[in-house]
């Protein structure tokens, strides 16, 4: 019963979708649709020229016929190439052709996880969490914005649709978080001298666009991709997004990241720590001026990586104390001399002189010698006030 019901799926996707089992030059096998867009559509493929290794195809809404589209969707190819081998945060193109259609289409590294939407959905960042994920951001962008190079000449490269959507995490074999940046096909030159022009139509999505950008400024830079950042961060951190409006609409979208200030962190989730520097840089990132934000990613690389070292710092003297705690239980009782010290109150046939005793005391990075004594109260206070060289482990309550 279970595979007919997989036979039906897959023919009635099949009917609904008519690449998903053709070969596209031969070479790519569509298996599956796994995700949509304005622009095209994605499928998981087989590459059999690499043994069927899994990649990502993504393929044009329409044919060339359309020359607008056709630019913009070789511009994608080319801004993916050139940036995915310069980055390992921003996804790979590996090749590019037409369909029998004449439809264009490229492939990519085929990816698994989730995207930052999906991930956010179901839970809040921990703060390491959200710097790590930050950061890899960062870098991903700032080789963006570094630029591609064009008949020797090196042009920026901004994004302009920098959302969760199109933030994706997945895990290498070690567990560690990859973070990629995902869809530079609406990317923009920062200059005009490539003679590659987008067309007059808005483009990017209405909760993160920059002020500047929903006000159709032709000459956007970088900064207009620290907004949407601003944005992101604060949806990282917080779980809702900074600006509350009345419809979906481009009006109510406009006011709101021209004219709205975004709320304090503390005012809408003051159960949440958020270091002060973070706050700062966020609310510096949502600035209504581009001159008030950060002039580039580096800047915010900055903060980012001193918040990770102070981390780090905070996580290794916790887990010095835990390890200090485990030294306190792991002690045993091998003797009657320890025996008797361990005790909390004074044995009734107590002896008329201090019980003293050495011990290598088992640890986990070895055993460490010690040495073990009961004494009397007025003696403990004595070590007590004078303790300036020797660490000791004692029990004041022993009588």
């Amino acid at each position: 019963m279970l595979q007919n019901e997989i036979h039906r799926q897959v023919r009635q996707k099949t009917e609904l979708d008519t690449y998903i089992g053709k070969f596209l030059n031969n070479r790519y096998l569509i298996r599956d649709l796994i995700g949509k867009g304005g622009m095209g559509r994605v499928y998981l493929a087989e590459d059999v020229a690499k043994g069927g290794m899994a990649v990502a195809v993504k393929i044009l809404s329409m044919n060339l016929a359309n020359q607008q589209l056709s630019q913009r969707f070789a511009r994608e190819i080319f801004i993916g190439a050139q940036l995915g081998r310069k980055s390992t945060h921003i996804v790979r193109v590996l090749s590019y052709g037409v369909t029998e259609d004449k439809i264009p289409y490229y492939v990519m590294e085929y990816l698994q996880g989730k995207n930052l939407k999906q991930i956010l959905k179901n839970e809040t960042l921990k703060i390491p969490n959200f710097l790590e994920i930050c950061h890899q951001i960062c870098l991903g962008l700032q080789c963006a914005h570094q630029g591609v190079s064009i008949k020797g000449e090196i042009f920026p490269v901004i994004h302009r649709d920098i959302k969760p959507e199109n933030i994706f995490i997945i895990e290498d074999d070690s567990k560690d978080r990859i973070v990629k940046i995902l869809d530079f096909g609406i990317a923009k030159f920062l200059t005009e001298r490539t003679g590659i022009t987008l067309a007059e139509s808005f483009i990017g999505s209405l909760p993160y666009c920059s002020p500047e950008h929903m006000e159709g400024r032709k000459l956007l830079d970088v900064r207009s991709d620290i907004y949407s950042l601003g944005v992101l961060m604060f949806e990282m951190l917080i779980g809702k997004h900074p600006f509350q409006i009345k419809s979906n609409s481009f009006a109510d979208w406009y006011q709101a990241h021209r004219f709205q200030m975004p709320p304090m962190f503390e005012d809408i989730a003051p159960q949440i720590s958020i270091p002060k520097e973070l706050k700062k840089l966020v609310m510096s990132c949502l600035a209504k001026e581009v001159s008030d934000r950060p002039q580039d990613i580096s800047q915010i690389l900055v903060v980012l990586e001193q918040l990770q070292r102070k981390y780090n710092n905070l996580i290794s003297d916790n887990q010095k104390n835990i390890q200090n705690q485990e030294l306190l239980q792991l002690v045993p009782v091998t003797s009657l001399s320890e025996k008797i010290c361990l005790q909390k109150s004074w044995p009734k046939n107590q002896p008329i002189a201090p019980i003293c005793f050495s011990h290598l005391l088992p640890t986990p990075q070895g055993s460490v010698p010690t040495f073990w004594a009961m004494l009397a109260k007025k003696e403990i206070a004595k070590f007590i006030d004078n303790n300036n060289y020797t660490e000791f482990i004692f029990q004041k309550n022993l009588y």
